[in-house]
């Protein structure tokens, strides 16, 4: 959780970093003795306590001398990160990537300039706003001596906040020439809006800042950004750094001196990952509350929302429950909270609960699809978090910000854990189903409880707290409970869950869930118990700490992500967003992952709704698959487009038709290897945008249908394909993803070509159900990057060009005038005459003009110079240059059945004992079957005397008739054969069997 290192200036200055030091004997707290952790009430220490920080010596700061080592660590940390990396390509071809907004956000009802930060973001055309009330325009240029016509300007828009917009946060994405960026928070306020404005990274420089105001910036690398506020003593005010809420790379440090410079407080994280502090003022003065990275980093994608506040702080809400439709009694944990009593929780003050107050409320569930604080949960790390049934939670609580805090939906009333409860002898008791609610807190905590099951009762117990946003690794322990012989309970264990299953292996993201989930099943009749508890609880405790326990009956369901991330695909270390962009004639794929719950198994079809005239969607099912490749193509001469769209899952779930629509996650940041945490957010909406480009190469199945074939067989799938200009060489097609029975050898597509195949070659071994074949592969192309912008440029070179001749000729004519007029006055001095006053006007005016006229050919030729580089640096850009564009054919769906030969339906057949009879058997081959077939029948089990002689088929029969033949000695009864038909498909061996009932009669008397 947070912790108390500061971070001194003259570190700063330097570049470097001090943090909590790697080695032992140097984690202790960076404040003075006894002050509280994690942003608990501060106050300035006593004279005797306070130490100016000193440039020579960081122990005078409060922190112990480091070992040379640390030294060493921290000054090649501060130099490794000095700057963030930069955002990374994924392909060649250019895509919009959009790093950040300055600002970050805006107030309710006014009109906001944002610069946009990242990549590829020309010719913007619009910002896609997950509320309709927020639009935007771009910001465009005043009228010029040389642009006399308004023009956009590059990467700034002009963003209007109704003043209904509801304060909180909402995604944004860029959309321009190169398609739909990724998204970005965007924060709508109640308050003033302040902006960074020149450099402030001393004190002297500090920005004055009112109460209940919000600053927003960017962290520059080795410095810090320094606010002043003024304060009386006893005030008591908040600060709050927003940073990883609004997809920040910042990892924000903030701190506090007294007029003197002297260090009161600082705080780096909370459960939110963002710091905040609760100051109270010593003694009257102007006080420095300063900002800055912990590693000494900044750029572009290290933009902060700081406000400095003194309404009330929500903490935490317990328990973080909701019901739909109903009130739940929780109580919220604070500061400054109204009506509220200081909280009574167990635990140290270094586990966060000094100052905390508390108050009691009824709360109520946010609409959950616009639960904006729910979704923006930092700790997602996983696609099966995305699919938690978060809620915004809202109450009365006033002068606090709304929503106050997310919870989990829940199906029953929760139950509040009652301490004591740590012990397996001692487990507080509890009926089934039921929704539980406990905290892990204090250090060491555990929670037990016990239940009644009977032989055969399955339930689903499903921890929630990692999902919610805390920094927890929760654990569930199952076991029975049995009598000794000394009549004390003795547990077995049953089950044990800590992190759940890999899911969704070769995608962009496959890391489990950290939060347990276990499908119990009672073996017997009896007592049983289960523990809840945190595997870091020993070491580390926050009162925030919640969890909650669904334990349900199974009810099978699935729910849906699109997973808009993709694997780099020159390197699989790395990964990054993949925003669905379409160009003309091209297709993309949208990754959907499908979370089966509590053993469903059902065929699912994933389509595209809400799609604009000329976009389709591939087939994607019925499939029992966990995983779809939803392929979305653009048809040749559609026009550009920008919007949302929905992906729904069709499936029949026991009786019911059930239709889900697709969450939207998107990872915050790309990462550059394994190391980097991949961390998910949910996202309001699925943007899709189609571009004016071309794509170089379309790639598609002759025809859009189910293809079909049995285990063991193989498909041949026509493809035509189209080449446009600019596309060159051989290119490599290949199905990745696939299963190894099911075999797609790679398909080389000629330059020329303008048909191709492919083969596919399935394994006898293949599980028979409906497959997903997506080909992929990149081709070479010819590519001018914006020649539009280039042309614009040099039609702008050429007429300023044409401006500064046009000067230059004025100018001249204006010397010639002057000289004429110089050249009279000379006359008349030299003939001993006085000029008129009118001679000596004119000769005034020419001197005049020409000067005008000297400073606009100047103006005009320094223009043409800047235009002339402008134009060339475009020209530059635009050059064509081989690059590799990615190409995606439409899905291909195959059904494969069992087997190639299919019986039809045989009756039961009677014979009387001792005697033979002709027994039918039709049947038919499919999928290109032909050849002989080889009926082989016999018993189940041996029968005296009963026997059925082989047959083969000829290829041109479809019917074979087999005799069984019966004795003396076979038992009359009803007898059951197996019937099989032995045939070879494609060289394979494969064998279809059918059961055949045969009925014995006595002998007629």
């Amino acid at each position: 959780m947070r912790g108390r290192e500061s971070l001194p200036e003259s570190a700063l200055q330097k570049g470097l970093s001090w943090t909590r030091p790697p080695c032992r004997r140097h984690r202790r707290p960076a404040t003075r003795p006894g002050a509280p952790n994690r942003g608990g009430p501060l106050s300035a220490p006593t004279p005797a306590e306070r130490t100016p920080m000193s440039p020579l010596s960081l122990s005078q700061s409060g922190h112990p001398a480091p070992c040379s080592r640390c030294w060493l660590f921290s000054r090649l940390l501060g130099a490794l990160l000095a700057g963030f990396a930069p955002l990374p390509a994924w392909a060649d071809f250019p895509r919009a990537v959009l790093a950040s907004l300055q600002p970050p956000g805006g107030k309710q009802g006014t009109q906001v300039e944002v610069t946009l930060l990242g990549a590829d973001l020309d010719d913007l055309e619009t910002l896609i706003f997950s509320h309709p009330g927020i639009t935007a325009v771009p910001a465009m240029t005043a009228p010029t001596e040389f642009d006399p016509q308004p023009r956009p300007i590059a990467r700034k828009m002009l963003v209007a906040i109704a003043p209904d917009v509801p304060a909180g946060l909402y995604d944004v994405a860029a959309v321009g020439r190169f398609g739909v960026s990724n998204p970005r928070e965007f924060v709508v306020g109640i308050g003033a809006e302040i902006a960074k404005n020149g450099d402030i990274d001393s004190p002297g420089k500090a920005l004055e800042v009112p109460f209940d105001a919000t600053v927003t910036g960017r962290a520059t690398a080795g410095k810090a950004d320094h606010y002043a506020v003024s304060l009386k003593a006893g005030q008591r005010i908040r600060a709050e750094a927003w940073v990883r809420r609004i997809d920040s790379r910042m990892e924000a440090v903030l701190e506090i001196t007294d007029p003197n410079g002297h260090l009161l407080a600082t705080a780096r994280r909370r459960h939110s990952d963002d710091p905040f502090l609760d100051f109270t003022a010593p003694a009257d003065g102007r006080y420095i509350l300063r900002i800055h990275d912990l590693y000494a980093g900044g750029g572009d994608d290290a933009h902060y929302r700081l406000s400095i506040s003194t309404a009330p702080q929500i903490d935490f809400v317990f328990p973080p429950v909701a019901r739909v439709g109903e009130s739940v009694k929780v109580s919220v944990f604070g500061r400054g909270l109204a009506g509220s009593t200081p909280a009574v929780i167990s635990g140290s003050p270094e586990d966060g609960t000094a100052g905390l107050e508390e108050v009691s409320i009824d709360a109520r569930a946010g609409d959950p699809a616009r639960s904006a604080v729910a979704r923006n949960a930092w700790r997602m790390l996983a696609p099966r978090d995305s699919a938690s049934d978060l809620v915004d939670l809202f109450g009365d609580v006033p002068g606090a910000s709304q929503p106050l805090a997310p919870a989990i939906l829940a199906p029953t009333a929760p139950v509040r854990e009652t301490e004591p409860n740590d012990l397996p002898a001692a487990p507080q008791a509890i009926t089934l189903p039921a929704t539980l609610a406990g905290r892990f807190h204090p250090r060491g905590d555990r929670d037990w409880f016990s239940f009644e099951a009977k032989a055969g009762d399955i339930f689903v117990f499903e921890l929630f707290s990692a999902r919610l946003g805390l920094a927890t690794d929760a654990a569930l322990t199952i076991e029975s409970v049995t009598i000794d012989a000394d009549g004390k309970p003795v547990g077995k264990e049953l089950a044990y869950a800590d992190d759940g299953p890999a899911e969704f292996v070769g995608g962009a993201i496959d890391r489990p869930s950290t939060d347990p989930l276990i499908e119990f099943k009672a073996p017997a009749d009896g007592a049983y118990r289960v523990l809840v508890r945190d595997l870091k609880v020993d070491s580390r405790a926050a009162p925030e700490n919640a969890w909650v326990l669904q334990i349900r009956r199974p009810s099978p369901d699935f729910k849906l992500l699109a997973l808009l991330a993709e694997q780099n695909r020159a390197d699989a270390n790395k990964a990054g967003n993949a925003m669905p962009i379409l160009d003309i004639g091209g297709s993309t794929t949208i990754d959907v992952c499908v979370f089966r719950t509590d053993g469903f198994a059902g065929e699912i079809t994933v389509q595209a709704e809400g799609l604009p005239p000329g976009v389709t969607a591939s087939p994607a099912g019925p499939s029992k698959a966990s995983r779809f490749q939803l392929v979305l193509s653009a048809a040749e001469g559609m026009k550009p487009w920008s919007g949302t769209v929905r992906v729904v899952g069709k499936a029949k779930v026991g009786d019911a038709d059930v239709v889900r629509t697709a969450r939207v996650a998107a990872l915050r940041w790309n990462a550059d290897n394994q190391n980097q945490a991949r961390v998910v957010r949910e996202l309001h909406d699925l943007p899709l945008a189609v571009t004016a480009e071309a794509a170089p190469v379309t790639v598609a199945p002759n025809e859009t249908k189910i293809w079909e074939t049995a285990r063991g067989g193989k498909v041949s799938i026509p493809l035509a394909v189209v080449h446009r200009p600019g596309a060159k060489g051989e290119m490599a097609l290949t199905a990745p993803g696939l299963p190894g029975e099911l075999k797609v050898p790679e398909i080389k597509v000629a330059e020329a070509a303008t048909t191709s195949s492919a083969e596919i070659d399935l394994d006898p071994k293949l599980p028979a159900g409906t497959y997903q074949i997506v080909l992929r592969g990149a081709t070479k192309m010819a590519y001018a990057r914006n020649p539009q912008a280039a042309e614009l440029a040099k039609a702008d070179f050429e007429r300023i060009t044409a401006v500064a001749q046009e000067r230059a000729g004025q100018v001249e004519a204006a010397k010639q005038t002057l000289a004429a007029a110089d050249k009279a006055l000379a006359d008349l001095q030299a003939a001993g005459q006085q000029p008129t006053a009118d001679q000596t006007e004119a000769r005034a005016k020419a001197d005049a003009q020409l000067k005008d006229l000297e400073a606009k050919a100047k103006a005009a030729e320094e223009e043409r110079v800047r235009r002339e580089k402008v134009s060339a640096d475009a020209a530059a850009a635009a050059a064509p240059k081989d690059i590799d564009v990615p190409v995606v054919v439409p899905s291909i769906m195959l059904t494969v059945a069992e087997v190639p030969l299919f019986f039809a339906a045989i009756p039961e057949v009677s014979v009387k004992q001792g005697a033979a009879v002709d027994l039918p058997i039709p049947f038919e081959r499919r999928y290109g079957l032909a050849g002989d077939v080889i009926l082989e029948t016999a018993p189940v089990t041996p029968v005296p005397g009963l026997s059925v002689a082989a047959l083969t088929v000829p290829g041109d029969q479809a019917q074979g008739s087999v005799k069984v033949v019966t004795t003396g000695e076979t038992p009359p009864g009803r007898y059951e054969l197996v019937l099989k038909g032995k045939v070879k498909f494609y060289d394979r061996d494969v064998v279809t069997e059918q059961r055949i009932s045969v009925v014995v009669e006595p002998p007629v008397q």
